[in-house]
């Protein structure tokens, strides 16, 4: 995993992030596959006192599906 941007304001960070790595083992639902994947996503997290409260995150599921191969027609 590598941030690519970090951005903060007030209370708020936002974390522009990359990840990649290889399915090895099953997770989340998914089966291992062994095929290499990856993808970006973006993370907000929300500070209270210097710690996180929440964190809301968002990454392109559809697209690691298709890397997987796990996407039927």
């Amino acid at each position: 995993m590598h941030v690519d941007q970090l951005i903060a304001e007030g209370d708020r960070v936002v974390a522009l992030w990359t990840a990649r790595g290889t399915n090895t083992g099953e997770g989340n639902g998914l089966p291992a596959t062994g095929r290499r994947v990856g993808g970006r996503g973006i993370t907000i997290f929300r500070l209270v006192k210097g710690r996180i409260a929440d964190e809301w995150g968002l990454i392109d599921q559809y697209g690691i599906y298709q890397q997987l191969g796990l996407l039927t027609k």
